[in-house]
């Protein structure tokens, strides 16, 4: 008897927490392991936004940055094979661009960003260890700009 309560229970959870006939699915949030602080999940058209404007009221929502990628290093992840931090600077701003290695194998070579690129990303605004940081969420939210006219 209460293992098909358990069972009905289980059941009822999945039909309200994932509806089938979703007209607008959800962007995917990614996998962020840096477990963004409890601000609200507002996906949506992302924000275009610069780098120096991005502040903690903005986790967990998509923003649109454009900066120059200043550095970008691959370190063993607690969760996944790899983890991606991309330093993206704008004027005197910073902040890292976080991916995964299981969203790097899917990544086309003009989409894998590179020292002195000039990109465009959309991504969720986290929080890991106090720094914000921008999760990429898809390897289509990331391109290659011509670079900045001086």
């Amino acid at each position: 008897m209460q293992r098909a309560i358990f069972i009905l229970i289980v059941s009822i959870s999945s039909a309200v927490a994932a509806p089938a006939d979703d007209p607008k699915p959800k962007r995917p949030s990614g996998k962020a392991t840096s477990k963004p602080t409890s601000a609200p999940t507002t996906q949506g058209p992302p924000r275009k936004v610069r780098v120096g404007e991005i502040d903690k009221g903005m986790i967990g929502r998509l923003v649109s940055v454009t900066a120059t990628v200043d550095q970008v290093a691959a370190r063993p992840s607690k969760t996944r094979e790899k983890i991606y931090i991309v330093t993206l600077i704008d004027g005197d701003d910073r902040i890292a661009l976080v991916y995964w290695q299981d969203l790097a194998k899917t990544m086309t070579p003009d989409q894998v960003p590179v020292e002195s690129d000039r990109v465009r990303v959309i991504g969720t605004v986290t929080e890991y260890r106090n720094h914000l940081e921008i999760v990429l969420n898809d390897p289509g939210d990331i391109h290659k700009l011509k670079p900045k006219a001086k």
